[in-house]
């Protein structure tokens, strides 16, 4: 069987040294590809919510949703992802009355 028609994890590696083929999973592509994602909060979604927080006011998912229009499955990942980033701070606030489960707020990071 030729080279070329082998698997490529079970192709040789000519001129590498020992080192280099040892340091290689057969997992790990050879060329690894350099994945380029979207820069950060660009989207006009987040632009929307990101400006109901100008205000320094502490705000939380049902509120944004209601006042941006965008559905829970859109708003509630985003909170998330802009709390892991850095960009908001979240904390939970706790039933004020009966029957009102806790929520959770959001503030812009200082």
């Amino acid at each position: 069987m030729d080279e070329a028609t082998l698997p490529r994890a079970q192709q040789t590696t000519r001129g590498a040294s020992d080192a280099q083929i040892k340091g290689r999973s057969s997992l790990t592509p050879m060329n690894p590809v350099k994945r380029v994602g979207r820069p950060a909060n660009t989207s006009k979604e987040t632009s929307a919510v990101l400006k109901l927080f100008e205000g320094g006011d502490w705000q939380y998912g049902y509120e944004i949703c209601k006042s941006t229009g965008f559905h829970a499955g859109t708003v509630y990942p985003m909170l998330q992802r802009l709390e892991r980033d850095g960009i908001l701070v979240g904390e939970w606030q706790t039933p004020v009355g009966d029957g009102r489960p806790p929520r959770k707020v959001y503030q812009l990071a200082s």
